[in-house]
């Protein structure tokens, strides 16, 4: 657990695997998708456009389509002002001021919110990212062939990339035609996915997380849903040894 000062308000957060629920890190994750895919915020909205712009120059008119689609979903968000960054914030925050904060519903992480009351973005965006990279880093450790993506760190690697050529070219004053094929290497790199209707990335991640909980209560005879990350992903991998094993035996 992490213990940190918000607004004068005292907070405990969730920032291990081996204590933080299943149930929590798949809402968080799944905020953390829609804000990064959709977001709700001007600045985001700037970004859907660069990115039309870039799949309509590259002729790629369906990721033009569905970056669109995308571009609408964050009108809506910004109208009814979802703060999907701050709910996913709240998602790891387990009480503040000794008070739990055990409802994880979109009304549940809002009133947690509530409970902090002015907490600035930049806040928000400083203890969500250092929670966030204790944990990708542990997943990492532990759990390396579910979490340790190549394409991840290949993106990541032209991102640092592509900010030290515009820095570089902030000293000398020349610009750099490297910036911009790095630009649109990177947004035509992560492909508009669909948030609404039946094939939404939420209900297939939704539907996914429910089945694999299904199937590890009825081999182990538990709730999976009680379980902490650290479990989930140990269980995860002894079902797929028992499967395999199981298939061998069947092939034989």
């Amino acid at each position: 657990m992490k213990h940190i000062e918000i607004q004068g308000k005292k907070v405990v957060m969730y920032d291990s695997i081996d204590e933080l629920p299943i149930r929590r890190f798949h809402k968080w994750q799944k905020l953390l998708m829609v804000a990064a895919g959709v977001g709700g915020t001007l600045a985001e909205f700037d970004s859907h456009i660069e990115r039309v712009v870039t799949f309509l120059k590259t002729n790629d008119r369906d990721n033009a389509v569905k970056e669109l689609e995308n571009l609408r979903q964050n009108v809506n968000m910004m109208q009814n002002e979802v703060p999907l960054a701050g709910m996913a914030f709240a998602a790891l925050i387990q009480s503040v001021d000794g008070k739990e904060c055990n409802d994880i519903s979109e009304d549940g992480l809002q009133r947690t919110l509530d409970l902090l009351g002015g907490v600035t973005f930049g806040q928000v965006q400083a203890e969500t990212l250092a929670s966030k990279k204790k944990i990708d880093h542990e997943l990492t450790i532990y759990f390396p062939a579910v979490f340790d993506d190549v394409v991840a760190r290949q993106y990541y690697d032209d991102v640092k990339k592509r900010t030290m050529l515009i820095l570089e070219g902030i000293i000398s004053g020349e610009d750099s035609d490297e910036v911009q094929a790095l630009t649109d290497k990177l947004v035509t790199t992560v492909k508009p996915q669909t948030w609404t209707g039946v094939r939404s990335v939420e209900v297939v991640q939704d539907k996914a997380f429910e089945d694999l909980c299904l199937a590890m209560s009825k081999e182990f005879g538990v709730d999976a849903k009680r379980f902490t990350v650290m479990e989930y992903y140990t269980a995860q991998e002894t079902l797929a040894k028992l499967a395999k094993k199981r298939s061998n035996r069947a092939r034989k």
